[in-house]
């Protein structure tokens, strides 16, 4: 499942996944959204997330929060 941001608005590629929980998206910045729908990816259900970053501070991010996601 793929989700992304669009301004304020969640998409997501399975139309049945119930996006309530994550929009309105309020959050300005790519890396603090990332953890957001890892978080709830999890809460879902799911057992494994992929996070391909560009940026140190995703990666930073990511670790810093591994234990709670």
């Amino acid at each position: 499942m793929i989700l992304s941001t669009i301004h304020k608005s969640v998409v997501s590629s399975n139309p049945v996944v119930n996006l309530d929980d994550l929009q309105p998206c309020s959050h300005e910045e790519t890396d603090t959204t990332i953890l957001l729908h890892v978080k709830d990816a999890m809460n879902s259900g799911y057992k494994d997330a992929i996070i391909r970053p560009v940026y140190t501070d995703i990666v930073v991010l990511a670790v810093a929060y591994f234990q709670e996601l």
